[in-house]
This record gives C-alpha cells, structure tokens and sequence, in this order.
C-alpha cells in the first residue's frame, strides 16, 4: 500500500473535519461482516477530536 498526503478540499455546510485520536481494529469484526465481498469499508469504534466544523451541532474541540 501506499501512504498518500493530499490538501482536504473546503469543508461544506454539514460537514465536520475529525482528528482521529484513537482507533478499534477488531479483526474478528469480519465474521459479522461475511455477506459484503471483500474489500470493503471496516466499520469500528474511533475517538477523536473536531478540529474544524460546518455543523452547529459539533463545535470545534
């Protein structure tokens, strides 16, 4: 794989921009998800901060 860096476009009206502090990676999450083809998106349990917000009901911080 590669690690890629790219400028984030403006954010729009009802977005919010997260810094990720802390990620679940459970592999065994993957027998729950047996009927998508792989590969697919993984969902998890994250912890982050807002850092910028076009969304009133997530202030920044």
């Amino acid at each position: 794989f590669d690690i890629v860096e790219y400028e984030l476009p403006p954010l729009k009206n009802g977005e919010i921009l997260v810094k990720v502090e802390w990620v679940s990676v459970d592999p065994y999450m993957r027998a729950y998800n047996s009927r998508y083809p792989t590969p697919y998106d993984q969902f998890g349990f994250q912890v982050g901060l807002v850092e910028d917000s076009k969304d009133p009901r997530f202030p920044v911080g």
